[in-house]
């Protein structure tokens, strides 16, 4: 499946959004439609390096109608 997200590559670096391929649900899991969107304090620490953790790191982007 493919969809939009902000990607972090590098702490403490740019984000980018990017078009990304995610795996189709399991069974007993759901694809949903973001309507909106927004990076908390706690994904800005870790898209910092603060608290450490595996990059690539994304966040879901709601696509423009």
């Amino acid at each position: 499946m493919n969809t939009r997200a902000i990607v972090c590559r590098t702490f403490g670096q740019p984000l980018s959004a990017e078009e990304i391929d995610i795996a189709d649900p399991d069974a007993g899991e759901i694809r949903a439609k973001p309507k909106a969107c927004a990076i908390c304090l706690s994904d800005i620490f870790h898209m910092d390096g603060a608290r450490g953790g595996g990059i690539p790191a994304v966040a879901p982007v709601a696509k423009p109608h």
